[in-house]
């Protein structure tokens, strides 16, 4: 449906700077420990601890970063959804009741119906 992919493209475009954030703190994180692992055994111990320590503290802010934007795209994603199924119940009871029905099933709750029956293509297009 279009309204979910519109959704995730906002989605996508407020959480843009977050993610870039996380992105960064990764390649920064993927190239310390390159370092260590590639020049560890030359650096004096305070050094290699040094960096350790620095890796150590980028990979939690890294890991907390990476989890708070995973939440708060959960939350924002759970909120649009809410807004959608709204709105497709306001536009279903508008056309149901300008059309006369009184009763609205699911499509999947239903072995058989009359195609002349299905408001489907009305509600996706009244949602538009």
């Amino acid at each position: 449906m279009a309204q979910k992919s519109n959704i995730q493209e906002k989605l996508r475009k407020e959480f843009k700077d977050q993610i870039a954030d996380v992105e960064r703190l990764k390649s920064r994180l993927e190239k310390g420990v390159e370092k260590l692992q590639r020049n560890g055994e030359l650096m004096s111990d305070a050094e290699r601890t040094k960096l350790q320590r620095e890796l150590q503290a980028l990979d939690a802010d890294f890991k907390l970063k990476a989890k708070n934007l995973q939440e708060d795209q959960r939350k924002r994603a759970g909120e649009e959804e809410r807004k959608l199924i709204q709105k497709l119940q306001s536009t279903i009871t508008s056309i149901a009741k300008k059309e006369g029905y009184d009763l609205v099933l699911d499509r999947q709750a239903v072995l058989y119906g009359s195609p002349k029956d299905d408001l489907s293509e009305k509600v996706l297009n009244a949602v538009k």
